[in-house]
């Protein structure tokens, strides 16, 4: 299939990803995956989300490349990041990775 979509539906739960796709006898079906909320964990569910685009549409690559995406979460104190083994304001952090 040409065609690069899918369609992310919020639900009580979590989220419906629906992805079509080409089957054997040629006809357009629709794949679902559920992706759950946790309850002790609110950023999860979105994470997770996200994996499953990136993993999709082949986005991920191998430790081995010069560049790949990455889903990264970060703890925030305040107005600060914690950014490796230190914590710096959001504008220190843009400022070292524009340096880079």
């Amino acid at each position: 299939m040409a065609d690069w979509k899918l369609e992310i539906i919020k639900v009580d739960n979590g989220y419906l990803i629906v992805i079509p796709e080409e089957n054997e006898e040629g006809k357009i079906v629709e794949r679902k995956i559920v992706v759950e909320e946790d309850e002790e964990d609110e950023l999860s569910v979105h994470e997770k989300m996200l994996y499953e685009i990136i993993e999709h549409f082949g986005f991920f690559g191998s430790k081995h490349d010069k560049e790949r995406i990455r889903i990264v979460r970060e703890t925030c104190v305040g107005d600060l990041l914690f950014n490796g083994n230190q914590y710096a304001s959001p504008i220190d952090v843009e400022l070292e990775n524009e340096e880079e």
